[in-house]
């Protein structure tokens, strides 16, 4: 189970590509929520390239139907490749057998004007999510939709209900959202990042490349 999340200025990465690297040739099914469709094709042993659709990533509206599901009747490990203009992204996707309900975030600080995020993937039907929040710079705040104008400060909770392979997307500009804690009443995919960020802050000075950094998020019982 994934999600794609947007890249610097809510934009679309230019190429998104799943990397599976399969145990022997077998069958993969990938099911798309946004455009309620199936990718059956066969793979073969070792490394397969498999393109998609940039216009599923996730944005801050809430309920996006944005999840992706992959099965195989193979073992495989997979991998996102992500890339806009030159800079490229690249993390891992965990098998749904490991993933739980308590999560706690680590974000990548953003840049002044780009957010940090968390996006969470229902699995379930009836999933509800419970975030409490700590956000790095207290003067910061979070703006949920549909209620753009209520905002959340540093140590407020709140709950969000998502039905199976729906998204949402927390943001916060300037700051990063690392120990953020997150319980779904059932399992959920937790992925977490920034729009654009430059790693390590401490070598920036005026003029320093920044990219997209996103990463799938363990539970807290692995």
């Amino acid at each position: 189970m994934l999600a794609f999340s947007k890249h610097v200025n809510h934009e679309n990465a230019d190429n998104i590509l799943l990397v599976v690297t399969a145990s022997e040739t077998g069958q993969i099914s990938i099911y798309s929520a946004f455009t309620k469709s199936f990718v059956n094709m066969t793979l073969s042993k070792g490394k397969n390239v498999i393109p998609m659709d940039p216009s599923q990533a996730a944005s801050i509206p809430w309920n996006e139907p944005k999840g992706i599901h992959i099965l195989s009747n193979v073992n495989m490990s997979i991998s996102v490749l992500e890339s806009t203009n030159s800079s490229d992204i690249k993390y891992s996707v965990m098998p749904v057998s490991d993933l739980s309900m308590r999560y706690v975030a680590t974000t990548t600080e953003g840049t002044q004007k780009k957010p940090s995020f968390v996006t969470i993937v229902a699995l379930q039907n009836d999933t509800k999510v419970r975030f409490d929040l700590h956000i790095a710079d207290k003067s910061k705040y979070t703006y949920i939709t549909p209620w753009k104008n209520y905002r959340y400060a540093n140590g407020e909770s709140f709950e969000v209900n998502l039905n199976q392979y729906e998204t949402f997307r927390l943001e916060v500009t300037g700051t990063d959202l690392s120990g953020t804690q997150v319980e779904g009443s059932k399992s959920i995919a937790v992925f977490a990042g920034a729009e654009s960020s430059v790693i390590p802050s401490s070598m920036c000075s005026l003029n320093c490349g920044a990219q997209t950094v996103t990463y799938m998020l363990p539970p807290t019982n692995k």
